[in-house]
């Protein structure tokens, strides 16, 4: 299914009052009013033909223009996409109310079907169509339940909108008859998801998480690194896919991928403990066995992480079944410790399987990894050793999937030293990686995406270099591709970048100018250049607005400025003023305008003809010498 226009008669945003956008190359839709009725019609347009269409991709759709000119507005208004009726309210005291929700929910919505039909619904009052396709009137309130429940029509999409931008809502995910309606993915968003899974992660495993969650949070410094523990956790799974489908040599080699582990095992808050020794039982129980383990750490055998695994599930079982069975040691032996988790293996699956999870983190430790410098962490790199960094993905992959949640709990995990663009252009692809997962993170939830997904993009191109802006597009539609291959999808997506612009043809783009009188303002599709296979600054240019200023407006000022001192001081300067507005003219970039502002120059406080053929003779040989060094580049 795709969408091919809709009209808002109002949104909550203000600016789209009365607008309609088209998101269709081929097709060009309008509403006007004549007086009684809104009129939906199809323009005069050129169109061409979708090329993004394949078996999965519905239509790619740029959204351009300045900042404030309504991109975001407009991604928000289709996130919240449906043409229902609106329950009235009698009440005079909630009129006004009823009526700002009526005046919202009015909306004209073009689709064509999987079949290639295109069907026009709508909820006005009084509505004319002269388009010749068929209507289907929403303002039948049973009609309209109907395609509720069944999640048919227009009902039929989950609606995706994602950002890196940190000024991204929080939303979450919305739902009804088992389906997801929309879900946001935001750096808020996913630090919420953080908190839920690890909350839902102690409480469905951790027997520590029935006496004392604050521990686990407090000596795993979760409340600061849940965050980027869930992040390189999704990074992971999503390496993960890329080695099932044979490509993630091809990412590993673009992006940084070592991975640190580390555990820790301390006393968070000791002074907390010994303030409330007399009042609180539990606590004065914690710190006991926590001191005993500590103590007792420096003479167990092997490394580190390991070791502070094994003391995490003492603990654990201490504090379940009973201090009984260390009460009268001061130190625990390593001996002891592994006797007493075998003895409650038996019969107590929980402990089983944390013991099972620890013994394969142990053997891949040993085989595959490196211990950082300090000795508390271990490093996997793919560089040294694919096979174990393979090994270790599939691990975290396999305790992630099936809800076993003992490693992952008193586990850190970094994906270090990306960079931030690194990190937003990850962010993308794992975050899409993570929506088919999402049953694994709210535990006793099973709800599937709907038939088509509408993919909302804000800010394609933040924080991302322009090398990486011209591989942007490309790379989404094949990740699209291969991780929604049961579903339709159609991308509508926001940017400045005019390389990401230059995949996109004019036909698939909306074009937005300044807001006027408080409303987004489009522009016709026709009175711009092509974009697609265009070039940068032509794009720019148009696109983007720039025909006022072709560099930094700082340069540009400060040129001016030497022109105007130049043009006022007819000939009389001081000499050494004279040598820094020389120097400050070699600074131009742009070959022609430094040429005229020199001629200008000399005009003005002379030179020899041989003096100003030797400045322009430097001139070329400094290009040469940058031509030639891109030549052997």
């Amino acid at each position: 299914m795709e969408i091919l226009y809709v009209w808002f008669n109002k949104a909550a945003s203000g600016v789209l009052d009365k607008t309609g956008v088209n998101l269709s190359p081929k097709y060009s839709f309008d509403v006007k009013y004549d007086g009684l009725y809104s009129v939906l019609y199809l323009r005069d347009w050129k169109g061409v033909e979708n090329i993004f269409r394949n078996d999965v991709i519905e239509n790619v759709t740029a959204i351009v223009g300045k900042n404030g000119t309504g991109k975001t507005s407009i991604l928000k208004a289709l996130q919240l996409l449906t043409c229902g009726t609106v329950g009235e309210i009698t009440s005079a005291k909630y009129k006004h109310y009823y009526e700002e929700r009526l005046q919202r929910s009015y909306r004209i919505i073009v689709l064509r079907d999987d079949t290639g039909i295109i069907k026009i619904y709508h909820n006005l009052r009084l509505f004319r169509n002269d388009t010749g396709f068929e209507v289907v009137d929403m303002t039948n309130d049973g009609l309209y339940g109907s395609i509720l429940r069944n999640c048919t029509d227009f009902s039929d999409i989950t609606k995706v909108y994602i950002t890196n931008s940190s000024f991204g809502s929080a939303g979450g995910m919305e739902y009804a008859f088992s389906k997801a309606e929309d879900i946001t993915l935001t750096p808020s968003t996913i630090d919420n998801i953080a908190a839920i899974y690890y909350d839902q992660l102690y409480s469905q495993g951790t027997y520590i998480y029935r006496i004392n969650k604050e521990y686990i949070d407090s000596v795993m410094e979760r409340n600061a690194n849940g965050k980027k523990d869930f992040y390189s956790l999704c990074d992971i799974l999503y390496i993960k896919r890329l080695f099932d489908i044979g490509k993630a040599s091809e990412y590993i080699g673009n992006f940084r991928n070592d991975i640190l582990i580390a555990s820790c095992f301390k006393n968070p808050y000791p002074e907390i403990y010994s303030d409330d020794f007399n009042n609180d039982t539990d606590h004065l129980e914690l710190d006991i066995v926590i001191y005993k383990i500590e103590k007792s750490l420096p003479e167990w055998p092997g490394g580190t992480l390991i070791k502070y695994m094994y003391a995490h599930l003492l603990l654990e079982i201490t504090m379940y079944y009973g201090l009984d069975y260390i009460d009268d040691m001061d130190f625990i032996p390593y001996s002891y410790a592994i006797q007493l988790i075998n003895y409650f293996c038996e019969g107590d699956s929980y402990i089983e399987q944390a013991l099972k999870e620890i013994k394969g983190l142990e053997t891949i430790v040993k085989q595959y990894t490196t211990i950082t410098d300090d000795g508390y962490k271990t490093l996997f790199c793919y560089r040294d050793n694919p096979v174990g960094y393979r090994r270790f993905v599939d691990y975290i992959f396999e305790c992630f999937y099936q809800g076993t949640g003992f490693v992952l709990t008193y586990l850190n995990i970094e994906i270090g030293g990306m960079s931030s663009g690194e990190r937003a252009f990850q962010n993308i692809f794992t975050w899409l990686n993570l929506i088919p997962l999402f049953s694994k993170i709210y535990k006793n939830f099973n709800v599937s995406l709907r038939g088509t997904v509408l993919l909302l993009i804000d800010e394609l191109d933040l924080y991302l270099h322009p090398d990486w802006q011209t591989i942007f597009m490309k790379k989404l539609l094949e990740e699209i591709r291969s991780q929604f291959s049961k579903y339709k999808v159609q991308i509508v997506f926001a940017t400045h970048s005019p390389l990401c612009i230059s995949d996109i043809p004019r036909e698939n783009i909306v074009y937005l100018q300044d807001v006027k009188d408080g409303r987004i303002s489009i522009d016709k599709r026709e009175d711009h250049q092509q974009s697609f296979g265009r070039d940068v600054f032509t794009i720019l240019n148009d696109t983007f607005y720039l025909n006022k200023h072709t560099m930094g407006v700082f340069a540009e000022q400060y040129i001016n400025d030497i022109i105007k001192e130049i043009d006022n001081c007819h000939g009389d300067m001081y000499l050494d003023r004279r040598n820094r507005i020389y120097e400050s003219i070699n600074m131009i970039g742009d070959p022609l305008l430094k040429a005229a502002v020199l001629n200008k120059y000399f005009d003005c406080f002379g030179g020899s003809e041989l003096n100003n053929l030797r400045i322009r003779k430097r001139q070329i040989e400094e290009r040469i010498a940058v031509l030639e060094r891109r030549h052997n580049d």
